[in-house]
């Protein structure tokens, strides 16, 4: 079991998707994101 924190994705959809896929997440772990995450950049949908 492991937790993982990312903070501040402003958007960068695929640039987290890419972070998501390099961390080997498992459903036993956990996952917080905190700070901002739609404000801004070109895939802030």
């Amino acid at each position: 079991m492991a937790t993982y924190v990312i903070s501040d994705i402003h958007g960068q959809y695929n640039m987290f998707i890419e972070l998501l896929d390099k961390s080997d997440l498992k459903d036993t772990d956990t996952l917080y994101i905190l700070g901002d995450v739609l404000d801004r950049g070109s895939a802030s949908y």
